[in-house]
């Protein structure tokens, strides 16, 4: 029965975290408990190790609640007493606390206390058909069978051991002698009877892993479903003359139970001669057990030292002097010749004759040289051995190749992941191992979904005249033992190293030392061996205390997910009711649950009040929208509802109770959520408002454009084609097509399914649907920017129609989805004003891009229809119009359309260009029975014989669906179904393609020259540029030369250039109309040199160069330009006289790139000094971190939460500045974002508790971060184009540096005054940057898309930094709606996303290196607080040379390109010093590596890491101006997210940096990092070649405004 007990002489408990304290129990005699702090929680538990009975007051505690003991290493769980790690099996007894009345209570009852353990119970009724056998009765058996039934294993287990008794404590049998089984036995009969547990002595023969059976000796076979091979170790016995087993009588094995009943019972009385073969554990601890009892005790070894070749020679002398001093004497590098009979007994032995001719007499002799694993009854059952008779395994000891069969203990090779491990086959005979292999195997069987089991560090003990402690493995060998401590007495610890790494850790009499070790190995956190020779005591180390970088990147992966949670809840719904329909909802749900998979977990059920609040206003948001009949409204409901029935289905158990403690311990959640709820709502209440504005203004132009109800409507057909040939070869083949109907003339968006020429509207609503048709996919190839009616009417004018004749048109086509389809033929029906068809207009493309239109008008004559009754061989797919019935409308309009034409169109290689096509449709406005919409096409190819070969029939395989009538969610299942028929078409007619000429041999006829009446493939851009030339009125024919070479070239490259029709329009109105036919023009050099790209007029009429730039290159070159085009006449150039400026600046005083060139630098220097700030005071806590921690009474890790969060936010709050911006402008966002940062500044200095602390620092590095997320806009706005690399270059260097300044100010500053003064310092900084924005900074925005005229006139100063005056005129800028979407779309930019994953995985090391750098030069170099700032000049001297370098680096390599490519400026050529700075990088991060792996001077390590900064510095420049040149108008978007990649690498790789350099050694991850920068650096090449191509296949962003 509990009951309280008093802990005596305790009035309070003052324990800080990792403390312990052994306090005793009034009231019972001798009774103790453990007091443990962990996590702020303070437990009590039993005082000893159920093990051995070890005081745990000399254990290791760890951050994450492990209690290692000090003796054999037996780990337990703090919190509930549970075993972790062997040898112990039994948990700890765990106490309930209670303080009252002074003093301090357990709960608990007296057995518990007084028996220092919690009695397992396992008891289990086997059930079901699942069967584990093992075979084995070891350690790893014990571990196996109780990990089974303490997981919760039901199922039967059965254990065969030829052993013939229960599991036992094997180490006790060489240490002790004990042959009593009672005495070495871990549990009773009962217990295993009780579990359910049947053990057998047996010998096993055979395994059959076919049918899953066991074969015995006794002739029995067993059952399994998992088989656990615990087989164990075969002793090894010398093959020589007496030696060899029952040769000679008193020649003992030790490994069992009746080895050791042999022993005891020969040396009876004791005062036996006794000679021990081997020196090594096993040899010595029975010589050490036998020469207590006073025999006469030798050992022969053949080492130099007794195991030397494990402990090294040093520490095998130590236990050499302890044994001698017990009376027990060696023969070292001696080898056994023989052994002899006694001569009174001939039976026994009487004698060890060694080679070197001594004789030693012997009573009794003792074979230890060694195991080998017991696995003879594998050799032929089909498991491949490894040399030395071992079963290969993986990190689950798992077999390859045998599901359900695992290995463990002395015959287990398998994976070890300790120090300098890194994944080598091991086989370890250590009690520890086999044991902790056993527990790990039955995890996996028990919980087959659990992760695989952690790494363990194998530990092992030993009597030697003194208790030896040993930990890790020496898995590559060793080439150094370092000693410390008093050996004599014997004290002493020793460090086994492999280079730089302890690989392993032996003691005597220095616990916890071993026990402290292991738990660093396993963290990977165990000091260097540079770090141990100048006396880096591992007991005064703090890391275990921490959480490991896995646990805290867990947490802000949950962070971040439960943060994006809440936007998500409250601001996409809202954006939904601007952005129509289902896309918003799809994309939102689509994001939510990507961030729960990264996340790891689902939210916690103790939601926080500002959770609740960030759903209660999304809640509103949504009732609001209801209210107002928005439609989008329910599909936002079932957004959220799928959002929370994803969190249910995908919810992690394993995780909750971390995310439970995360969430009521950690301040920064609810800190974050309150930032991003608050802005989430705001966003959605801007966006309904900005709704409720658009909808009553008459200007805005409405998403669907009404069309008329009479006519066909918008509709997507499920269609079917058929495709028969009938002669040479007989061949037939049918597959499902999609097609969409749409009325000409319509344009816009229905149903978010489907759009039409939305690429032709206004900015605003340009919103695609899920299938697209654009008119410039349409009939002609110019006219891209028309629409499909100003197509048609084209067409028809030149097919000499008047477009008035046909008012109504139906379009049938196959659309495009997410931008590509295949689109073999397309329908064009057109109609009278009666909507009588009257014509057909049939578009065929080919797969070599050309095309061949086709003007039908239906006709009565024998060619043009087919005949009810005819042999043609088409009746039987095609019906004649008169046998049709009528479906004609009021008029009686024919419901069938015929009509027959020349083939004159090369369509299939397998046919040639002769023959006719005959047509048959079915009128769509027909109304049929079955359906309102009829589609039902065929076309008959006839050879020149008039013989049918093909018909091609396409036909309604379904009801048409309506978009329009379809909800928003309703379409998914249409998508689902359908999205892929597009995708595939190509491949079907290619599958298809392969059978004629492979399978029927069809001929193949060669592609023939192109149809006069036909149109060619989409020219090149050289093409494109070539009527342009022609059109030129600057150019003279009369200067050009070698015209005949030029055409030649022409035509034999493009012979259908100059020769065809279609491409008449190139000569209209050129000087050179009339000399072409004359074959005199240019040489192909001239051409290619006056070659102009396409001209982009602005809405002032003057060329839009950054347009054109953006598209095909920046024209920087005058003589080029003036040459070319007038219209690029009379342009704005730099003072050299020759540079163009772009964009061209107006005649406005208040344009800032009209602005005095001082005037222009004062900004960007406080623009650069503010972008300083963010990074300064992110590294300024690091610093700040141990006197805080001491200060507060926290651990280091838990005021670092602080840093991880003001790192978050960096990123985050660059995103938001340029939304922001782009709606208030510029100044005003600048001026209350460094306001607030100013004051969060100040409230970190002066914070009196760490929560408080906590909030400044997040809200600090949202605010303060407005420059650096936002810097490229300012410099965009006042700097022309070819200034921007070289203020890039200055702006950067700031950013670049200021991680470098913060530490090393700070360093200097907590030396010798408080810490608060390092923050106070980063306040009075971001105070003078917020005095010169108010004095020199204006507001920069400016809208070059209108006049002058309509700008309106500035006002004052203050009202610009207020921002009362650009809420004025914001309609001139992005609506908010828009801004929110900038972003969005910029990211979708596959040049901006490349650049963006390059960077984020080049610069995260600068994050990485900076962050964690102290913690690898401080031990090794010995250095302190000074010495470390001082270290920091090494970074701040590479960064301010890499902008020295880059002011002419950057520009004098773009203009060296530029004349290579005759004036042309591509954006590509930024991209080019990249190639001279990913040398550096590479270089410097592999150097810095091998320095701190080998211990180089610290000079090396730091021109190593100078040289990294110097690339990274080329580099950020090289990739921000690269994007800014790509996208001009997007600057402070590019700048965003290249700032939200740099520091979500950095954020990420900081926690990850140096257990990855522990684990593996810095000098492979440093390695593997430069690897990583050589694979992005792929990125690099790939935008060079492809860059130009992808910005214009994505297309420009022509957002409203720059």
């Amino acid at each position: 029965m509990a009951q309280e007990f008093k802990l005596k002489d305790l009035t309070t408990i003052d324990l800080k975290n990792g403390q312990k304290l052994e306090a005793d129990v009034e009231g019972i005699e001798e009774g103790k408990v453990l007091l443990v702090k962990v996590k702020d929680e303070v437990h009590a538990l039993s005082p000893k190790c159920t093990h051995y009975g070890a005081p745990l007051k000399l254990g290791v505690v760890t951050g994450e609640g492990r209690l290692t003991c000090a003796w054999h290493g037996a780990c337990f769980n703090v919190a509930s007493g549970d075993v972790e790690d062997a040898p112990a099996l039994d948990p700890l007894a765990k106490f309930e606390i209670i303080q009252k009345n002074g003093g301090v209570y357990i709960k608990g009852d007296k057995e518990g206390i007084t028996s220092s353990r919690r009695s397992l119970n396992l008891k289990c009724q086997a059930q079901g058909q699942e069967k584990v056998l093992v075979i084995g009765g070891g350690s790893g058996t014990i571990g196996a069978i109780e990990g089974l039934r303490g997981g919760k294993y039901t199922g039967h287990i059965t254990v065969i051991s030829k052993e013939g008794y229960r599991p036992i404590d094997r180490t006790k049998l060489s240490k002790a002698l004990l042959a009593d089984v009672s005495k070495v036995a871990w549990r009773s009969p009962d217990f295993y009877k009780d579990a359910s547990i049947d053990i057998f002595e047996d010998e096993v023969t055979k395994v059959d892993f076919a049918s899953k059976k066991v074969s015995v000796k006794s002739g029995k076979t067993y059952d399994y479903t998992k088989l656990v091979l615990a087989s164990g170790g075969a002793p090894k016995s010398l093959p020589l003359p007496g030696l060899k087993l029952g040769e000679l009588k008193n020649v003992f094995l030790l490994r069992s139970v009746p080895d050791v009943q042999g022993i005891v019972d020969a040396v009876g009385d004791n005062g036996k001669k006794i000679v021990v073969i081997g020196s090594s554990f096993i040899g010595m601890e029975v010589a050490n057990a036998l020469v207590q009892k006073k025999n006469d005790v030798t050992v022969v070894g053949m080492e130099k030292q007794p195991m030397d070749r494990i402990m090294g020679e040093k520490v095998g002398k130590i236990f050499r002097g302890l044994i001698e001093k017990s009376g027990v004497k060696f023969h070292m590098e001696a080898s056994v010749d023989k052994a002899t009979p006694s001569k009174s007994d001939p039976s026994k032995v009487g004698a060890v004759h060694l080679k070197d001719g001594t004789t030693l007499e012997a009573d009794i002799v003792i074979e230890g040289v060694g195991v080998g694993p017991a696995t003879e009854f594998l050799k032929d059952s089909g498991i491949p051995l490894e040399k030395d008779g071992s079963v290969r395994v993986d990190e689950s000891f798992a077999v390859p190749g045998h599901k359900d069969v695992f290995a463990i203990g002395d015959i287990a090779t398998y994976p070890y992941h300790g120090p300098n491990g890194n994944g080598t086959p091991v086989r370890i005979e250590h009690w520890n191992v086999a044991q902790n292999q056993g527990r790990s195997v039955a995890n996996s069987i028990a919980k087959p979904n659990a992760a695989r089991p952690k790494p363990f560090i194998p530990i092992f003990w030993s009597a030697l005249g003194s208790q030896l402690r040993y930990c890790g493995h020496t898995v590559g060998g060793y080439d150094d033992v370092i000693l410390s401590g008093e050996p004599e007495k014997p004290s002493w610890v020793a460090f086994y190293t492999k280079g730089e790494t302890v690989v392993a850790v032996a003691s005597m009499m220095k616990d916890p030392y071993m026990a402290q070790a292991a738990e660093l190995m396993r963290r990977g956190k165990m000091p260097s061996k540079s770090d141990i020779v100048k006396g880096v005591d591992i007991l005064e180390l703090p890391n275990l205390l921490r959480p490991t970088s896995v646990d805290l990147l867990l947490n802000k992966l949950f962070i971040v997910r439960v943060s994006m949670l809440a936007v998500g809840a409250g601001g996409v719904s809202g954006l939904n009711s601007r952005w129509n329909e289902s896309r918003g909802s799809a994309i939102a749900l689509i994001l939510l649950v990507v961030l729960e998979s990264v996340g790891l977990t689902q939210a916690p059920a103790s939601w926080s009040v500002v959770t609740l609040s960030a759903w209660t206003s999304w809640l509103a948001l949504w009732l609001y929208r209801t209210l107002r009949a928005d439609p989008t409204s329910k599909g936002d409901l079932w957004t959220v509802l799928l959002i929370e029935l994803w969190n249910f289905a995908w919810k992690r158990p394993h995780l909750s109770s971390f995310c439970t403690a995360t969430w009521c311990s950690d301040p920064i959640t609810w800190q974050v959520l309150a930032l991003l709820g608050i802005c989430a709502a705001s966003a959605g209440i801007g966006v309904a408002y900005e709704q409720h504005q658009s909808k009553s203004d008459p200007n805005i132009i409405p998403e669907i454009e009404p069309f008329d109800d009479e006519f066909l409507k918008p509709m997507l057909l499920p269609c079917r084609t058929t495709h028969t040939r009938l002669f040479p070869k007989k061949h037939s083949f049918s597959y499902s097509y999609l097609l969409v109907g749409i009325p000409v003339g319509w344009r816009g968006l229905i149903g978010n399914a489907l759009s039409v020429d939305t690429q032709i509207l206004p900015p605003e609503h340009r919103r695609s649907g899920w299938f697209h048709i654009s008119g410039a996919d349409y009939l002609d190839r110019d006219g891209t920017d028309l629409d499909l009616k100003a197509k048609l009417a084209s067409y028809l004018q030149s097919q000499g129609e008047n477009p008035g004749d046909f008012p109504h048109v139906y379009l049938v086509t196959a659309p495009k989805f997410l931008g590509y389809s295949f689109n073999p033929v397309s329908f064009w029906y057109l109609y009278s004003e009666l909507r009588h068809l009257k014509a057909m207009i049939l578009e065929v493309n080919n797969t070599f891009d050309e095309r061949r239109m086709y003007f039908l008008k239906p006709t009565d004559g024998p060619d043009s229809t087919i005949k009810h009754g005819s042999n043609d061989a088409t009746e039987l797919l095609a019906m004649d119009h008169e046998s049709l019935p009528n479906l004609g409308n009021a008029n009686s309009q024919p419901a069938v359309f015929s009509n027959a034409w020349s083939k004159d169109f090369h369509v299939s290689p397998f046919n040639d260009r002769t023959g006719s096509y005959s047509l048959i449709a079915y009128d769509p406005l027909s109304r049929h029975e079955h359906s309102k919409w009829l589609v039902d096409n065929t076309v008959v190819l006839k050879s020149a014989e008039n013989h049918p070969k093909l018909v091609a029939r396409i036909f309604a395989d379904g009801d048409p669906v309506d978009p329009q009538a379809r909800g928003r969610l309703d379409i998914y299942p249409f998508l689902i179904r359908w999205w892929w028929v597009g995708f595939v078409t190509f491949p079907r007619i290619l599958k298809e393609a392969w059978i004629l000429y492979f399978k029927r041999s069809l001929p193949v006829w060669f592609r023939p020259e192109i149809d006069k009446n036909s149109i060619g493939r989409t020219p090149t851009g050289t093409e494109r540029n070539i009527p342009i030339l022609f059109q030129s009125k600057t150019f003279d024919p009369g200067h050009t030369q070698n015209l005949t070479g030029m055409c030649a070239n022409i035509k034999k490259t493009h012979r259908d250039i100059v020769t065809k029709p279609r491409h008449s329009f190139w000569l209209k109105g050129s000087p050179l109309a009339s000399k072409l036919a004359l074959h005199t023009v240019m040489d192909s050099d001239e051409l290619e040199q006056k070659t102009s790209p396409s001209v982009v007029e602005d809405q002032n009429g003057q060329v839009d160069l950054e347009a054109v730039g953006e598209q095909e290159g920046y024209i920087v070159d005058l003589n080029l330009i003036e040459k070319d085009d007038p219209r690029y006449r009379n342009l704005k150039l730099a003072p050299d006289g020759h540079t163009v400026l772009i964009p061209q600046p107006s005649d406005d005083p208040n344009d800032p790139l009209n602005w005095s060139q001082t005037k222009k630098h004062i900004i960007l220097f406080v623009i650069s000094a503010t972008a300083f700030l963010p990074d300064y005071g992110s590294a300024t806590g690091a610093v700040t971190l141990l006197p805080q921690s001491a200060i507060w009474g926290l651990s280091e890790d838990t005021v670092n939460h602080s840093q991880a969060g003001n790192v978050f936010m960096l990123g985050a709050g660059g995103i938001f500045t340029v939304i922001l911006s782009a709606y208030f402008g510029r100044l005003p966002v600048l001026f209350w974002f460094v306001v607030f940062a100013l004051w969060t500044a100040g409230w970190c200095a002066g914070a009196a508790s760490f929560d408080s602390f906590m909030a400044a620092r997040i809200l600090n590095g949202f605010f303060s971060t407005v420059a650096q997320g936002g810097g490229l806009m300012f410099i965009k706005d006042t700097f022309f184009f070819h200034e921007h690399a070289r203020k890039i270059n200055i702006w950067a260097s700031f950013i670049i540096l200021s991680p470098y300044f913060g530490p090393l100010f700070a360093a200097f500053i907590i030396s010798t005054q408080k810490w608060q003064w390092a923050f106070g310092v980063y306040t009075i900084e971001t105070g003078l940057c917020l005095i010169a924005i108010v004095l020199f900074v204006d507001e920069t925005f400016y809208n070059r898309r209108i006049p002058p005229s309509q700008h309106l006139p500035r006002k004052s100063k203050l009202q610009r930094l207020l921002g009362t005056e650009q809420w004025r005129d914001r309609h001139q800028r992005s609506s908010f709606y828009q801004a929110v979407m900038r972003p969005v779309r910029v990211i979708l930019k596959p040049i901006v996303f490349l650049s963006v994953f390059y960077y984020l995985f080049t610069f995260a090391w600068v994050v990485g290196i900076n962050t964690t750098l102290s913690i690898f030069v401080t031990p090794l170099y010995g250095f302190g607080p000074k010495q470390i700032g001082y270290f920091y000049f090494t970074p701040i001297v590479a960064a301010i040379l890499g902008e020295i370098a880059g002011h002419w680096l950057h520009d004098s390599t773009a203009r060296w390109l530029t004349r290579r490519n005759r004036g042309t400026f591509q954006p590509e050529f930024r991209l080019f010093v990249i190639w001279l700075s990913t040398p550096f990088i590479i270089t410097g991060l592999v150097v810095l590596g091998f320095a701190l792996e080998r211990a180089w001077h610290y000079m090396v390590a730091a021109v190593a890491w100078g040289l990294y900064v110097f690339g990274i510095m080329i580099t950020t420049v090289g990739i921000q101006s690269y994007v800014l040149d790509s996208y001009p108008e997007a600057g402070g978007e590019v700048n965003a997210w290249i700032n939200f990649g740099r520091t979500t690498g950095g954020f990420i790789i900081s926690y990850l940096q140096v257990r990855w350099a522990n684990a593996m050694g810095t000098e492979k991850s440093f390695s593997i990092q430069a690897g990583v920068c050589v694979a992005v650096f792929l990125i690099v090449i790939f935008l060079q070649v492809y860059g130009l191509r992808l910005r214009q296949w994505s297309g420009r962003l022509d957002f409203k405004t720059d």
